[in-house]
């Protein structure tokens, strides 16, 4: 069964924290984390997309965020070596049951960890239509696979290459198409338009008319643009805009990166600090 969050594209299954149970691929797990890789699941995600490839021009930053309380599937991305960005609508009420798993493809290679605080955006608020402040950073402990590494952030004085009808990408491990809902396993990737680069001071939308573009369980995913063969992390995928008929196929709304940048460099400084890991695995024991 799904759900579509108001505040975004959430994805739910109740079968996918049940296939977490027995397999050895973990990554500075306690030995309470659930114990089994995404075996169950059968689809892949985002609509009108194809898989990130092993060798891919994308940035091998892009990761799931999952829910074991209620159940829903996100999408993040490294922004340092253990803090992840996502959307604060996919921040669940118990932080120490969520995890982050890495893998391009969750059935093959996925491995996860546990996360142990996150930041929430203090400008969030789901109940306005515009300026949702739909972002979170998450921290886990443990070692990076040795293939993945953060993305680079666009500049804040580079914002204004993000103009209407402009090329961007956007990934995650969402539903392929609404209506049939299947539940998610591969990361994909799809290439869209801005529709509105001014659609609210802190929020662009992007075009899905033709099919392509994110969709339930893309939520808090990336969305990039390529700048002279680099790709730069801008926006975080929070909505669908005018999308009654919840088909994933009319406009999305994206939580611009370099609005919220000074927050977010506090925020991954915060989390990053060695002094307050220590003292929070303190106050834990």
């Amino acid at each position: 069964m799904w759900r579509e969050n108001p505040g975004g594209f959430l994805v739910r299954s109740q079968l996918l924290f049940s296939s977490l149970v027995a397999s050895t691929f973990l990554v500075g797990c306690t030995p309470s984390a659930p114990q089994n890789s995404l075996n169950t699941l059968e689809a892949t995600g985002i609509i009108g997309g194809e898989e990130v490839a092993a060798v891919d021009k994308l940035p091998n930053s892009i990761v799931a965020v999952y829910d074991s309380v209620e159940g829903q599937l996100c999408t993040g991305t490294l922004i340092n070596k253990n803090v992840v960005l996502t959307a604060a609508h996919c921040v669940g009420q118990e932080i120490n049951k969520m995890y982050v798993f890495f893998g391009k493809n969750l059935q093959v290679d996925g491995v996860y960890v546990r996360i142990d605080k996150a930041e929430i955006s203090p400008y969030w608020n789901a109940s306005t239509d515009k300026d949702m402040g739909d972002l979170a950073l998450l921290h886990f402990q443990g070692p990076l696979p040795a293939s993945f590494k953060p993305a680079t952030m666009l500049p804040t004085n580079m914002a204004d290459v993000l103009q209407n009808g402009t090329n961007v990408v956007v990934a995650g491990y969402g539903v392929t198409d609404a209506e049939i809902q299947q539940a998610p396993s591969a990361l994909r990737k799809t290439k869209v338009t801005i529709a509105d680069a001014k659609f609210a001071d802190s929020e662009i939308t992007i075009d899905q008319s033709n099919g392509k573009g994110v969709c339930h369980g893309d939520s808090g995913g990336p969305a990039f643009i390529d700048i002279d063969g680099t790709y730069y992390l801008w926006g975080i995928t929070s909505r669908g805009v005018n999308d009654t008929s919840r088909t994933c196929k009319t406009t999305a709304a994206l939580t611009s990166i370099p609005y919220y940048r000074s927050w977010i460099n506090r925020m991954n400084a915060k989390l990053s600090s060695s002094l307050i890991n220590f003292i929070w695995r303190s106050q834990a024991q």
